[in-house]
């Protein structure tokens, strides 16, 4: 939503981009002229228990309420654009703004909320929210979406169609000198305790991640130990490798208590960490491949990270699903693997002595593929309905 923001704003359009506080927005967004930014106070996420659907229901009332107030200080528009998820209480209530001022609805779908929402709460309590979504979709007055797959869906679920928009690395995504790059390599090492001779001969892959539902990083960890165990077999001068997965969400705690957990002079350290996003581009750039662990909920949704690594010129690793051939071809702008025993493997290929041929051709494909940045797509695909 940021990047449309700044399409919409470079377009001559007078935006007020709305949000939830504390989410970091990059200086070229902050101080880009046309575009207000209106914080909304959060709430901490629902107990994940046995209530976990009442209490969902609970905050997405509160929630309502807190954006609901928000929103009716912002002054007329002609357009109201919503991502979705969440379509509770977002899109709803975009809805009956866009109603009542006489605007344009346009929903931008990124998943389906209630698939992310049986992921804590089960099948059986989402077919009032999957009702909720399709209502929304029919009454919206257009409709973007992240991939072919979900345009499919979307035809068959609320029988509109929808503009593919692709996600794209931003234009402030340019690579880094090699200085700054450097210094964010070098602060992560530290901070993360492999320093000294281990640091210069060490490699790094990052995963960057919300730590939500949707985001498997367990397999990070369970390919780390994977390479643990098989330590003795692996070719001489196997480098050390750093694993950083890098970002904030609700699963975090549960996931640098694993990482406490293992040994501190195993093959493969991992970590977590946090960078600002002004940082996020050097981040990507520093790094020796990416790894993307998104489990699709829908198996129609696109990870954004991978439209990063690809502006970084970063090798991309991602668990596959049959979406992502859209934007990932295996083998060519990068590596798919299905389980942590595949991404084990990979990585064995790939930082084995002999491996650098092959790490280098998925940088350049990479770099190739994220030459078209956000605002070529954005123009081609999504203005003239967004415009």
């Amino acid at each position: 939503m940021q990047y449309h923001a700044y399409a919409l704003a470079v377009n001559g359009a007078q935006v007020d981009l709305v949000g939830f506080a504390g989410a970091a927005l990059p200086s070229i967004v902050r101080h880009q002229p046309g575009i207000a930014p209106h914080a909304v106070e959060d709430l901490p996420s629902a107990s994940h228990d046995a209530l976990y659907a009442v209490r969902a229901a609970w905050r997405a009332l509160r929630q309502m309420v807190r954006l609901g107030r928000t929103l009716n200080g912002i002054p007329a528009a002609d357009l109201v654009l919503v991502q979705t998820p969440p379509s509770v209480p977002a899109a709803l209530l975009g809805w009956l703004m866009a109603r009542r001022r006489h605007a344009r609805l346009v929903l931008d779908w990124h998943n389906l909320g209630w698939t992310l929402f049986a992921l804590k709460a089960g099948r059986a309590p989402v077919a009032l929210l999957r009702s909720i979504e399709r209502w929304i979709g029919t009454r919206a007055d257009g409709h973007v979406c992240v991939s072919r797959a979900m345009q499919s869906h979307l035809t068959a679920f609320i029988g509109r169609d929808a503009a593919v928009v692709y996600d794209r690395a931003p234009e402030w995504f340019d690579r880094p000198d090699e200085e700054r790059q450097r210094r964010v390599r070098r602060r992560l090492f530290e901070q993360s305790g492999v320093i000294g001779v281990e640091a210069a001969t060490a490699r790094m892959l990052v995963s960057p991640t919300s730590f939500t539902g949707d985001e498997d990083l367990h397999l990070l960890i369970d390919a780390a130990d994977t390479l643990e165990g098989v330590r003795g077999a692996l070719p001489r001068g196997f480098p050390r490798l750093l694993v950083v997965a890098t970002g904030a969400g609700e699963g975090r705690a549960d996931f640098e208590a694993r990482v406490a957990a293992r040994p501190r002079d195993a093959l493969v350290t991992v970590r977590t960490a946090w960078v600002e996003p002004d940082d996020y581009p050097a981040l990507l750039a520093s790094a020796d491949a990416g790894v993307c662990t998104h489990r699709s909920s829908s198996g129609f949704d696109l990870p954004m990270k991978i439209a990063d690594m690809f502006g970084a010129g970063l090798p991309v690793l991602a668990l596959g699903y049959p979406a992502l051939a859209e934007r990932v071809r295996d083998g060519h702008t990068g590596l798919l693997f299905s389980d942590a025993a595949s991404l084990a493997r990979t990585w064995k290929t790939l930082f084995a002595p002999g491996g650098e041929a092959t790490l280098a051709a998925l940088r350049r494909a990479s770099a190739a593929a994220g030459q078209e940045r956000w605002l070529d797509g954005w123009n081609l695909e999504a203005a003239s309905t967004l415009m």
